[in-house]
């Protein structure tokens, strides 16, 4: 098992958090969701995560903004940041890549491929 395998699901779909804390959690990781930048924020100073997975479109901001303000922490600029959307554009992807984060995952994502580039990125972390 890897180092810190704690996942931060950030999505204002009830839906989707519950599907992505199951999956998660047969695959042995703590999940800590959250359903907002601010919540997010809060959960993430005060636990210690291992990888971010955030939807871009928030009520209160967007995973873009969530992702420049972990990559601006000290102790998060080596979490890795994996933003998602249901805009599946080049612009998006640029932007999410601009922001930070290590990869763009568009909604509705494969279950199987999101396991993979979360496993990915979390042995690329270390």
């Amino acid at each position: 098992m890897l180092k810190n395998t704690t996942i931060l699901v950030v999505d204002d779909e009830p839906g989707v958090l519950r599907l992505l804390r199951a999956v998660l959690e047969r695959d042995g990781y703590n999940v800590l969701t959250a359903s907002g930048v601010a919540t997010a924020k809060q959960t993430a100073l005060a636990r210690c995560v291992g990888l971010i997975l955030s939807d871009i479109d928030l009520p209160d901001g967007t995973g873009l903004e969530l992702c420049l303000w972990a990559k601006a922490q000290p102790d998060f600029t080596h979490v890795p940041v994996l933003l998602c959307s249901g805009r599946n554009d080049p612009e998006m992807r640029r932007r999410a890549l601009e922001a930070g984060a290590v990869d763009f995952v568009a909604k509705p994502f494969d279950v199987a491929e999101l396991r993979e580039r979360i496993r990915f990125h979390l042995q690329a972390a270390g």
